[in-house]
């Protein structure tokens, strides 16, 4: 008898679920490295989205403290 291809747990896997738990991380930088996380024409938030499928903002600079906030 021949094996099925069909694989049910990567079929589960792939339904997105509106149950999951969402978990928001705030992190303070420096505003002289925020350049290097944004990367050149957004290229650094892109690969973290990638790499990692999250949404990642970073904020405009936070107080006189010349700090941005990065949200994932």
């Amino acid at each position: 008898m021949p094996m099925s291809t069909h694989c049910p747990q990567q079929a589960i896997n792939s339904i997105p679920s509106v149950n999951k738990p969402r978990i928001t991380a705030t992190l303070t930088i420096p505003d002289a490295i925020a350049g290097h996380v944004i990367g050149h024409a957004g290229m650094g938030l892109c690969q973290i989205h990638d790499f990692s499928h999250v949404k990642v903002t970073i904020s405009s600079h936070v107080g006189p403290a010349a700090s941005r906030a990065i949200t994932i």
